[in-house]
């Protein structure tokens, strides 16, 4: 027994040891992803950058005379700027309608937003900018609106996502699901789960607050009725509770109850179209009318007072006689 406990006390501790390993495996490649997915990108270790000339070493083509009538397009660079590389210039170069090139001024590169954008022609021709310096470190660069990849952008990259991110290039799980829903406080169908307004928020003024109608009366006894109604709930009126008078037609004083109360969240109207009445009187003439409150804070009239009449008390039982029995009956 002791071996047998001590073998199984050395894989246990095995197993966990192999748990444990496997952990840090895990934890080692998910933060090997953040590591090595850079923020920032020297235009030197960028692939996006073609060699150039001497004075000019790195080149991005934005297009060429190859693309045909693409290239007759505006074509726009920007790029932000973190390091200077202690004062780089850019400059454009470009084709013109008789295929000289034309060489631009330098433009110095400042920290932030650099930009430019070279206006459309009528010809086919080819656009490059040129930097003077590989030393030049930036965080976004993107021509004619596509992003780079050397630069790792943190974001949402699920496009169904409410905050989906296109210039996202690496996933930082920050993705929020849509939910649907009227997402003004404002309105009584006010959804807080919701973020994303799908155009069904409704308010006090757009419901009338009709009284219920449709009122009958059926399975009628001696001493129970049940009232019927229709079913009040619209595109802009939501029920929220019911009230149902009743008396005898003899009476004056009324016996009020609720015939249904909802769950207050407006989202759905209250459903229910029936109440049974109990404890009535036989053979007796009732009038009753209803009301309905509505999400929102409005509520109804009175509906005009309807009648039914209960049924007479059942008659008594007559002619009993007992009768006994040998044996198992």
């Amino acid at each position: 027994m002791y071996l047998i406990f001590n073998n199984n006390f050395s894989l246990s501790k095995l197993s966990l040891k192999k748990i444990k390993i496997l952990l840090l495996l895990a934890f080692f490649i998910f933060s090997s992803l953040n590591i090595f997915a850079q923020s920032t990108s020297l235009i030197s270790a960028c692939d996006d950058f073609d060699a150039g000339p001497t004075a000019w070493p790195y080149v991005l083509v934005a297009t060429t005379v190859a693309d045909g009538a693409s290239s007759q397009g505006a074509q726009t660079f920007t790029m932000n700027v973190i390091d200077t590389a202690s004062g780089a210039n850019f400059r454009v170069v470009k084709t013109t309608a008789n295929g000289n090139f034309f060489f631009g001024p330098a433009i110095a590169i400042t920290l932030g937003s650099n930009s430019i954008t070279v206006p459309a022609v009528t010809f086919d021709r080819t656009v490059k900018f040129q930097f003077s310096s590989g030393g030049v470190e930036f965080d976004f660069l993107s021509l004619n609106g596509d992003t780079s990849d050397c630069v790792a952008i943190a974001g949402c990259t699920d496009s169904t996502a409410l905050n989906y991110n296109p210039t996202a290039t690496i996933d930082d799980s920050s993705c929020i699901a849509i939910i649907y829903g009227c997402i003004d406080s404002l309105a009584w169908n006010y959804d807080d789960l919701a973020n994303l307004d799908d155009g069904s928020c409704l308010y006090s003024y757009m419901c009338n607050n009709p009284y219920p109608d449709g009122l009958f009366a059926d399975n009628i006894v001696d001493i129970r009725a049940t009232i019927h109604w229709n079913d009040m709930n619209t595109d802009s009126c939501r029920v929220w509770k019911n009230f149902i008078r009743y008396k005898k037609v003899t009476d004056n004083t009324w016996t009020t109850k609720a015939a249904g109360v909802g769950s207050g969240l407006c989202n759905v109207g209250l459903p229910t179209q029936q109440k049974v009445l109990q404890n009535l009187t036989p053979n007796t003439t009732y009038e009753y009318k209803m009301k309905s409150f509505y999400c929102g804070g409005m509520e109804s009239g009175y509906s005009p007072a309807q009648q039914f009449t209960t049924a007479k008390d059942c008659p008594e039982m007559t002619n009993l006689s007992v009768q006994t029995f040998g044996g198992n009956h």
